[in-house]
């Protein structure tokens, strides 16, 4: 049988082979975990899709969005919901208030709005938990952007057919910058928590505040409307044309969220 002989290379460089492929392992993982970090860093989007009045909370750093009852004075809608790619959490009768936290920072709440959307807004303070049906405390974003733009005519209780028609903002969405997804988010009440996975599309994740009517009725959006300026305490109403536009897609009311503001409105 022949045999082979095998050169021995001398402990020097053994030791320099071993110390150099360590150095490669040790860059590899760092250079993995860089990618990684970067990559879980993304555009995170609450969209706020039902008759909700949003609010600036009195520690300014927080947004308060109410709800109304889904059975009451309105035209019958479905519970609130969180809605994410895996899970619809869904409020409950026996709660009235919940927080949504995560790797969520207090933003400056500038507003995005390339098509010159009015919002819906008096000042004043947040409305007292008497007058909603749920509320859901999140973070001030970086940005609010006004969307799903719909014509209507806003006034004074009773005026609301004599107002000029303008574009109003059916939808908002908070947007927050830099946040680590993949860590979750938690909703919570009291001591009860429950984790809230969002998938991250590229550099964007995207949970949904909805609040649906159900069926088809013609006063849904007055009568959400009506519901919501009780909420905010204030004394409007609304006229949608009976041609509006559905071209959006919409799955609430049409009726144009109310902003409540406490200092200086940043438009």
């Amino acid at each position: 049988m022949k045999s082979y002989s095998v050169s021995k290379q001398p402990r020097s460089v053994l030791y320099g082979q071993i110390i150099f492929l360590i150095c490669v392992a040790l860059s590899i993982r760092t250079m993995s975990g860089q990618n990684r970090s970067h990559a879980s860093k993304a555009n995170f989007d609450l969209v706020l899709q039902g008759p909700f009045v949003v609010c600036e909370a009195a520690d300014n750093t927080s947004l308060l969005i109410s709800a109304p009852d889904p059975k009451g004075k309105m035209t019958e809608h479905e519970d609130a919901a969180l809605l994410t790619d895996f899970l619809d959490y869904r409020f409950t009768k026996e709660v009235q208030d919940y927080e949504l936290t995560g790797d969520l920072h207090s933003g400056n709440m500038t507003i995005v709005n390339p098509q010159k959307i009015k919002r819906v807004e008096f000042k004043g303070p947040c409305p007292p938990s008497t007058r909603y049906h749920w509320s859901l405390k999140v973070p001030k974003p970086d940005e609010i952007y006004l969307t799903w733009p719909q014509s209507i005519r806003v006034g004074p209780s009773g005026q609301c057919k004599d107002a000029i028609p303008e574009v109003y903002s059916t939808r908002f969405v908070l947007r927050y910058r830099g946040v680590d997804v993949s860590k979750g988010f938690q909703v919570s009440h009291g001591t009860d928590t429950t984790k809230l996975q969002v998938m991250q599309i590229g550099s964007e994740g995207t949970m949904v505040f909805e609040m649906p009517p159900i069926g088809e009725h013609p006063d849904h959006d007055k009568e959400a409307y009506d519901a919501m300026a009780e909420i905010a305490g204030v004394k409007s109403c609304i006229y949608v044309p009976a041609n509006r536009n559905n071209e959006n897609g919409h799955t609430d009311c049409h009726a144009p969220l109310i902003y409540l503001y406490n200092g200086k409105v940043n438009h």
